[in-house]
């Protein structure tokens, strides 16, 4: 008798803010949600993500928040970012590497960015206007 295995779901940890859930990418994956606080260690250790993920800015942190707190507990892997288009997605990434070559980044540009982080964007781009 032959067994099938079928693969486990990514585990995806994914940073919220206080206003509301983090983000989420796709329905395929298993999500578990933090807080910037609770991103230490044991947590880390614990959980074993397969990624991270969090939005780009929002009212508790900002994604070099994130990084750092991966890159003090020791994380490696995968930090992905959640943002509206974004005119220089290079220059993010760049500044990211440079300080935090550990890690593996990216920045996913989509319509889904939570409503807490839409309105923290815009409030954000008028200050830059």
């Amino acid at each position: 008798m032959s067994f099938i295995r079928l693969p486990n779901r990514p585990v995806i940890l994914s940073v919220c803010c206080s206003a509301e859930t983090g983000p989420k990418s796709s329905a395929h994956n298993c999500y578990q949600e933090v807080s910037l606080r609770e991103l230490t260690l044991g947590r880390l250790k614990t959980i074993r993500p397969d990624a991270v993920i969090s939005w780009l800015f929002c009212s508790d942190y900002d994604v070099f928040d994130v990084a750092r707190a991966l890159h003090d507990n020791g994380y490696d892997g995968q930090l992905i970012a959640m943002s509206d288009p974004l005119p220089d997605k290079a220059m993010i990434c760049g500044e990211i590497k440079t300080h935090f070559p550990n890690l593996r980044f990216d920045l996913s540009f989509t319509g889904k960015v939570g409503k807490a982080a839409h309105s923290y964007f815009k409030d954000v781009a008028l200050e830059l206007a």
